[in-house]
């Protein structure tokens, strides 16, 4: 079963995972839920403050709003920054743990992404130097 800081881990993904859907229709203002999310995210991660910072830029990235490119751009860009901050975290993001984070209220959705999490370190896949340690 997840511990309290995992299930804070997971939401606060899911989080961030939101954020990303809505971007891609508009710029997505900042919130104090957001930045607790960044925060939490990053006092938790054994990497740099970059991948945060980067989300919360782009986030707010006032591509060209004459095509529908910008909302593209901002959607990818929040992605990779996603991607980084898992990283960062001690794990790699793979279809799996995205498909949990895409339906967080499914009744296994946290199970699932912490099950895949320890699935990549059982396997010794290539993981981040700092190992993601499970209580």
């Amino acid at each position: 079963m997840p511990s309290v800081r995992e299930h804070l881990i997971f939401k606060a993904l899911v989080a961030l995972q939101d954020t990303r859907s809505r971007s891609s229709e508009a710029i997505v203002q900042p919130s104090w839920t957001l930045r607790f999310c960044l925060a939490y995210l990053y006092t938790q991660s054994f990497g740099s403050r970059d991948p945060f910072e980067y989300f919360w830029a782009a986030m707010q990235d006032g591509h060209p709003t004459t095509t529908d490119g910008g909302s593209y751009l901002r959607h990818l860009n929040l992605g990779r920054a996603i991607n980084s901050i898992i990283y960062g975290l001690g794990f790699n993001d793979t279809p799996q743990t995205e498909e949990c984070l895409s339906r967080p209220r499914c009744g296994r959705a946290v199970h699932d992404f912490w099950e895949e999490v320890q699935r990549q370190l059982d396997d010794g896949r290539p993981m981040p130097e700092r190992r993601f340690r499970r209580d």
